[in-house]
């Protein structure tokens, strides 16, 4: 019977959502080559082995104390990242990116291309509701990070958010898409803020993609 929501924790949830189920697993550090560090644009977050979302894009140093990451806007939509803090040793390099989905996701990872959020494409026994407002990218060259201190994420939509009941994460598995409304919150008119607990969030090796979407 499918139902509309996880049955998960909200915690154990989140803590797959930061684990990047991603459709195609992740890519080992060694094959994401960076390049000097770049301008915002998406070309710079263009990574082989990697889905490709051709977006806004920010490279940068995550450090032990965390910090904010704002994605400069992209069709309307900013993406903002706050990071607690963390187990990262000294410096470790992050590509962030992000896309709507709507022609803007290319490439492959774990040899498989990217299949959208929907509800054709969610996984068996639950439900994937609303309309995706932006997709979420984070390629991590180094070793994986544990988040120590609670993290979230602020998406505001310029044009308008296309639902007013409740925006939430969901994440790409090998057998679908997992959306988790437990942790979703109701909107303002045009953003949301996305609240991650600390305990047992990590960033893994590899590349995170989460779907933010709206109903």
């Amino acid at each position: 019977m499918k139902v509309s929501s996880i049955s998960l924790p909200a915690a154990t949830l989140a803590a797959a959502l930061l684990a990047g189920c991603g459709g195609g697993g992740t890519v080992p550090a060694s094959s994401a080559n960076f390049g000097p560090m770049a301008a915002p644009h998406a070309q710079a977050c263009k990574v082989k082995g990697f889905w490709y979302l051709q977006g806004s894009c920010v490279r940068t140093n995550l450090t032990s104390s965390g910090g904010t990451y704002t994605l400069p806007a992209y069709r309307s939509v900013t993406f903002s990242l706050k990071l607690g803090s963390n187990t990262s040793a000294g410096k470790d390099p992050f590509a962030f990116s992000d896309a709507t989905g709507k022609g803007d996701i290319s490439g492959t990872s774990g040899g498989k291309a990217f299949k959208p959020y929907a509800k054709s494409a969610c996984f068996t026994g639950f439900t994937c509701p609303g309309t995706v407002v932006i997709y979420f990218s984070n390629i991590n060259k180094g070793k994986e990070v544990g988040l120590l201190g609670s993290s979230s994420v602020r998406v505001t939509d310029a044009a308008g958010l296309p639902g007013k009941k409740l925006c939430f994460p969901a994440i790409p598995t090998l057998k679908g898409w997992i959306a988790d409304t437990k942790i979703g919150v109701k909107p303002s008119k045009t953003a949301f803020t996305i609240h991650y607990p600390a305990d047992k969030l990590f960033l893994p090796t590899g590349q995170l993609v989460v779907a933010y979407a709206c109903m």
